[in-house]
């Protein structure tokens, strides 16, 4: 069994990037972060996602059925429209920051 961890500690965007002024060039190369990133995600993996805008942009290119846990609510709300994920949020103590 295959168990890959993405961990970050950058807060996600309240707003979209077009709204949060983000540069384009920097969102693009979170997007291509991203989608490489995703490509270590293989069939049946179980995987952790923490808070990070960079995780958010890998999210729409998981393909592979596989187990997803993560904190965020962002991170989850992004990825329950994927029928291959077997999608887990994790409780705990509200973090108002994160």
């Amino acid at each position: 069994m295959l168990t890959t961890k993405v961990v970050s500690n950058k807060k996600p965007p309240l707003l979209s990037d077009s709204e949060s002024g983000g540069s384009t060039s920097q969102n693009s190369n979170k997007d291509l972060l991203g989608k490489v990133a995703s490509s270590y995600i293989k069939k049946n993996a179980i995987c952790y996602l923490d808070t990070s805008t960079t995780v958010q942009y890998m999210c729409k290119y998981i393909k592979e059925k596989s187990t997803i846990y993560s904190n965020s609510i962002d991170i989850i709300e992004q990825l329950k429209d994927n029928a291959t994920l077997d999608l887990h949020l994790l409780g705990g103590k509200l973090n108002p920051v994160n």
